[in-house]
């Protein structure tokens, strides 16, 4: 009896089949395993006859099956082969069965590839390896019902070794045999070749019908039971929610039916040899996998995964994955990437959105392991502000009350660390059986993911609040990732009022065992979680609140505090103001150095600015909002020129916004520091006039008005909190009153990075000339000269040093980084900042260092940090004197770093100041000054009373004793070693540190450190901020004598200014803007040891535009006969009008009392006392102080009133008149006179 035989029958065929094994699946695995056991003795009878037939069965023909159709195809016309085939199945085609043949073995040793008969498609060694290893999948049938076994831990390997080396035998055996027994032409078109040579078919039949059977029932419930596991961990939602039916025993029926329906669904393909590779590429991914995870668990060293297997190792794992990758690739690679692109697309579904499993998940050992081994490698040491990212410590007190704070700082973050820390008031009961933050740790969690937030929660306990906020900030974190910035709501005088609710968290949460009503009820219950505070609930005080500043100053975090934050929306920013943007407003000024107003910024500043570009970055505020950046400028002038440097310091900053430069000369005029402090002089906080303090809010009011967050400068906390607490938080709350949302911030981080040879970031602003710096600098080296007569200058009192105020402070503070000074300087733990470019031009040693160890602070060992930072100021634009002190500092440092230029200076010095005449020597003979050894030579006379018994001999080096021993007994003096000249020629030619050229603008060039030149020059500096390429050559606005002159005069050793130079130098510095070479040539002018007369002084003050120093000037001039001279001068039209007006200012003061009888008067003999002069005779031009000479000036005496346009009432008298009967009145202004003075207008 024959079935019917076509591909709808076929299909019927497996359904009922399938219908069978689905019902035995139903009936549990118990029965599973008893239909096991009798399949396999039926296959192991079968098999056997087979052997059998083998032996015995001698050489016959085959007849070629029917279903074999290409075989049976002939031609229609054999004449003509284009009118194609067809099927004669009349044909009697036989192959030959030769039994047991070496020679037939031989015949089939090695591959000949040819149709496959089932499909009509060529075969290859792909397609033969896809259809053989279809057929060994059953070995992974334990591992997928391992909850129904009793000893998973050791039936699963036991088994499936035993599994795999019996099929490996009888694979190999069986293909032996047939190779042995059948022609090839036989195996290729005789699929059935065992059936048609055994004692009977049926024996083949039963055979092939009972391993087809067994297999498709192992899978089918294998099958059926991972996916009743993946519905139970919920890993595909409720998209499976069915298949975690289960009746009787755990019996999943649901997905024994829905596994069913999926092999029915395959039933039609039609043919297994059609899917057999891809049905392979899927068994090998589902392989890999497990060695996959194997290997992932073994690297992890996990200490809970322990294998019993014996032979387990990484490396067995890790042979197995590359085999497994290999042979997917041999099988089909178009279709194996496909399947690994399905499956990366399945783990990173799961990894992200599937619930937590009881099982665990890989990918948590995973992250652990890695972020274990890069926490490692990520070292603090090697930290580089051109990658720093704010790593962010929120300290949280009411988090109902914070909710717009916490989404706030979660955009403020850029990818970096954020800490949500909160203190809990209390102490650990020893008696307690858990932690009580244990307690309320998950509230916390689940309050986090619910505001989706990407945060850690840091919790801790402490009797006081303060020292509970010193823990979390030093120990939150981890490794290199700690918080670097602090975020603290303000502290306002009533607690805010609870905004936590419902509304604002997730609907659900799949991680969370808390759901979002729990939370809120926890979070707003009362005053606060009083089940978590047992009902002690305190706020911080006024004064520890400042002090918790002041302690995030003192651990060099930087500082932000928040206030109005409960009026921020972020759904408001979507819908836009009046169908715009609306801003991010940012005030970089510093309210306490009010007269700071360039672009020189600070650290503080420039991270304001960094925080504010990375707010704008943020996904939802770049897209509703744009960044703004006030500038405050003092004169109407400055507008455009410091708006176009702003535009260009955003440009090189890379940050995209808006810049404006406002006017507040309104509000700087109620500046007024108290207690005598200077306009320039930062005074404290707490000392800010509350008239000062009032313009400022109202005029950010008026411009941030509606701005959606505005950032500030915070003002520094005062030294004591316990006095100026509760004045300081006043003083804030009157800054901040009525302000958007606002964040207040101090930074001390170098958030900046300028390379080396290119310049990203704005230069350093230590000599800018718009900030003013500390006062009390001394000029270097005053050469002594006596005044000169015609200048009317006399010296002052006791032959005391003048020293005029002078309003060009420079000083710069090495303890904090700014945009160029980023490479720390390690000394006794304290660090002190410098630019690399700069001290490499003092110190070889220290240019080497710094290429030696790129990026990294250097150390300084055996010196001591005053030491330091005194050598420092001494080689900065400072310009500080070297003097008796710090001599004996400077010279140790700069003989031990080569700084040839710093022992120049001290050696001039030493050989102008009067030591000790061995004490001198030793210097010299230490540190081989041999200028000075020289000079203390010649000053010596034979027989000289030396002391050769004292210390500072026997210290001495034996050539110098020999020297000193024959200058004694009458050696002649050596030679006089004259000053070196300085040299130009080391900036005529390029190298490593003079590598940019500086052209002047007669075209003469020459090689100089860029960095070098902006510390001393603000046209470099702006040059350098403006420029976003590489500095190889930029032109000066000098000649060629003045850049040469201010080349020397900044360079080490640093040209000493004196009369003969001053000229070039002073235009250099002033063309350059150079504020501490102007200072120095200020003070050289102002000086009375200066052999310069009044009006050359004048003068060059005049073309330096150094107008507020002209007063300064003229108070040298004690006679109005001099002034009038002064007038007569041929380059006296060359003088500004300010100049003339200063002029006439002076001569109305020194006219200030006229009107005295001639006869009565007599000419001052005290020199030291000229600057008293109160009245003068104008018959016969004497001076006097004595008061008792001053006639009545009720008679015979008119007096007018000038009015000089600077403030100073002064009285001036028409000499062309005899007498002083009648005057002439004068509105000098700036120099336009109404009148004549003297013969002169």
């Amino acid at each position: 009896m024959e079935f019917p035989d076509s591909p709808t029958w076929r299909f019927l065929y497996c359904v009922l089949v399938s219908l069978v094994l689905l019902v035995l699946s139903l009936l549990g695995s118990a029965l599973f395993a008893k239909t096991a056991l009798i399949t396999f003795m039926l296959i192991s009878i079968c098999y056997f006859t087979w052997i059998l037939s083998v032996v015995f069965n001698g050489p016959m023909a085959v007849a070629i099956p029917k279903v074999n159709t290409p075989a049976y195809r002939v031609l229609v016309n054999a004449s003509d082969p284009s009118q194609g085939t067809v099927e004669d199945f009349t044909q009697n085609l036989t192959a030959n069965y030769t039994g047991w043949s070496f020679h037939t073995l031989g015949e089939n040793m090695f591959p000949n590839y040819t149709m496959d008969y089932t499909t009509e498609k060529p075969t290859d060694f792909a397609l033969m390896f896809a259809i053989i290893f279809s057929g060994v999948t059953g070995l992974m049938a334990g591992a997928n019902m391992s909850g129904e076994l009793a000893r998973p831990s050791v039936s699963i390997p036991r088994g499936t070794v035993q599994a795999v080396f019996t099929t490996l035998f009888a694979y190999i055996a069986t293909a032996f045999l047939m190779a042995a027994t059948s022609s090839r032409y036989l195996l290729q078109n005789d699929y059935t070749v065992m059936m048609d040579t055994n004692f009977h078919r049926i024996f083949i039949l039963i055979g092939i019908f009972s391993t087809t059977l067994f297999s498709s029932m192992s899978n089918l419930i294998g099958s059926s039971r991972v996916l009743n596991r993946l519905s139970h961990d919920k890993l595909f939602g409720c998209l499976l929610r069915p298949a975690k039916i289960e009746i009787g025993d755990r019996n999943p029926v649901v997905s024994v039916v829905i596994t069913w329906i999926c092999v029915v669904l395959v039933f039609l393909v039609g043919a297994m040899n059609k899917i057999a590779k891809l049905t392979s590429i899927f068994f090998l991914l589902s392989y890999m996998g497990v060695n996959v995870a194997t290997l992932a668990l073994e690297l992890t060293s996990a200490p809970n995964f322990r294998p019993t297997f014996k032979y387990f190792s990484w490396q067995t794992c890790a042979l197995g994955v590359i085999a497994t990758g290999t042979m997917m690739l041999v099988v089909d690679a178009s279709m194996s990437a496909l399947g690994v692109v399905v499956l990366m697309t399945l783990i990173m579904v799961l990894h992200y959105q599937a619930p937590s499993v009881s099982s665990g998940s890989i990918s948590q050992a995973l992250i652990y392991h890695q972020v274990r081994k890069y926490l490692l490698l990520l070292d603090v040491r090697k930290e580089h502000v051109k990658y720093w990212r704010p790593q962010i410590l929120l300290l949280v007190s009411r988090p109902a009350s914070a909710c717009s704070l916490l989404d706030f700082v979660n955009d403020l973050k850029k990818s970096g660390l954020y800490v949500v820390g909160h203190v809990r008031k209390g102490d650990m009961d020893s008696s307690a059986v858990v932690d009580p933050l244990q307690q309320v740790f998950p509230y916390w969690l689940s309050l986090i993911d619910y505001l989706k937030l990407k945060a850690f929660v840091e919790l801790t306990m402490s009797n006081n609040i303060r020292h509970g906020i010193q823990q979390l900030m030093r120990l939150s974190g981890l490794g290199a990732m700690k918080p670097n910035t602090v975020v603290i709501g303000f502290h306002e005088l009533a607690p805010s009022q609870a905004t936590l609710q419902e509304s604002q968290l997730l609907k659900d949460l799949r991680f969370s065992k808390i759901d979002r009503a729990a939370v809120v009820e926890y979070f707003t219950a009362g005053d606060y979680m009083p089940k978590e505070l047992d009902g002690n609930l305190e706020r911080l005080a006024p004064v520890d609140y400042v002090n918790v500043l002041k302690d995030v100053l003192h651990m060099t975090k930087n500082l932000c505090v928040a206030r109005h934050f409960s009026k921020l929306d972020k759904e408001a920013l979507s819908r836009g103001w009046n169908g715009q943007k609306r801003y991010i407003d940012v005030w970089p000024v510093d309210l306490q150095k009010p007269q700071e107003t360039g672009l020189g910024w600070d650290n503080s500043s420039l991270f304001l600015l960094q925080l504010a570009c990375i707010l704008s970055m943020s996904s939802r505020w770049r897209s509703y909002t744009k960044l703004r950046v006030f500038i405050c400028v003092n004169s109407l002038q400055d507008m455009h020129r410091r708006e176009r440097q702003l535009k260009n310091m955003l440009q090189t900053l890379r940050i995209e916004g808006e810049s404006s430069v406002v006017p507040w000369d309104h509000v700087v005029c109620h500046y007024q520091p108290t207690n005598g402090a200077s306009g320039n002089t930062t005074i404290p906080s707490v000392d800010l006039p509350p008239a000062y303090i009032s313009a400022f809010n109202d005029m950010v009011k008026r411009y941030s008005e509606e701005a959606a967050i505005t950032l500030l400068n915070l003002p520094v906390p005062p030294n004591s909190a316990e006095d100026d607490g509760e004045k300081y938080l006043e003083m804030v709350r009157n800054l901040t009153d009525a302000f958007p949302p606002t964040l207040l911030v101090h930074g001390v981080s170098s958030i900046h990075h300028q390379p080396r040879d290119t310049v990203h970031h704005q230069p350093q602003p230590s000599v800018s000339r718009e900030r003013s710096r500390s006062p009390g600098l001394n000029p270097y080296e005053t050469v002594p000269c006596q005044p000169s007569s015609s200048s009317g200058v006399q010296p002052g009192p006791s032959g005391a040093q003048y020293q005029p105020p002078i309003h060009i402070e420079v000083s710069v503070d090495f303890t904090r980084p700014d945009g160029q000074r980023t490479r720390p300087l390690l000394v006794e733990n304290r660090r002190l900042y410098v630019d690399e470019h700069y001290i490499s031009v003092w110190s070889p040693v220290l240019r080497a260092w710094c290429v030696e160890c790129p990026d990294r602070e250097l150390i300084l060992a055996n010196v001591q940090y005053e030491h330091v930072l005194e050598m420092l100021e001494c080689i900065h634009p400072t310009y500080k004197a070297v003097d008796d002190q710090s001599v004996h500092i400077l010279l140790p440092l700069a003989y031990d770093y080569q700084m040839e230029g710093l022992l120049h200076r001290c050696e001039c010095f030493l050989i102008s100041h009067n030591l000790p005449f061995l004490e001198k020597v030793w210097i010299a003979d230490r540190y081989k000054l041999n200028r000075l050894l020289v000079l203390c030579l010649r000053e010596m006379r034979p027989n000289s009373k030396v002391d050769l018994n004292g210390s500072r001999y026997y210290a001495l080096s034996d050539r110098v004793k020999v020297l000193l021993l024959e200058r004694l007994h009458g050696a002649a003096a050596p030679e006089e070693i004259l000053e070196p000249p300085l040299d130009l020629e080391p900036y005529q030619r390029q190298s490593d540190v003079n590598f940019a050229a500086v052209r002047a603008k007669t075209g003469r060039l020459y090689y100089v450190n860029p960095y070098y030149m902006a510390a001393w020059s603000n046209v470099f500096e702006e040059k350098l901020c403006s420029t976003s390429s590489g500095v190889e050559e930029m032109f000066c606005p000098c000649t060629h004598e003045e850049l040469k002159a201010f080349l020397m005069a900044i360079h080490p050793p640093q040209l000493r200014i004196n009369e003969t130079n001053i000229g070039p130098i002073l235009m250099s510095a002033c063309k350059m803007e150079s504020p501490a070479l102007l200072r120095k040539c200020a003070s050289l002018l102002l000086s009375p040891h200066t052999q310069l007369s009044v009006f050359v002084r004048l003068s060059l003050l005049d073309r330096c535009f150094l107008h507020e120093m002209l007063p300064q000037c003229l108070q040298m001039v004690l006679r109005p006969e001099n002034l009038i001279q002064m007038t007569q001068q041929t380059t006296y039209d060359c003088l500004s009008t300010r100049a003339k007006a200063a002029m006439m200012d002076r001569l109305g003061i020194l006219l200030d009392n006229p009107g005295l009888q001639s006869h009565h008067c007599s000419r001052c003999k005290a020199t030291n006392t000229c600057g008293a002069v109160t009245w003068m005779c104008p018959s016969c031009k004497t001076y006097s102080t004595d008061t008792n000479l001053v006639r009545n000036t009720n008679t015979n005496n008119v007096s007018t009133t000038t009015n000089t346009g600077y403030g100073a009432n002064a009285t001036t008298v028409d000499k062309t008149q005899q007498g002083y009967g009648t005057t002439s009145t004068m509105n000098t202004g700036y120099g336009n006179a109404g009148g004549t003075v003297g013969g002169f207008k």
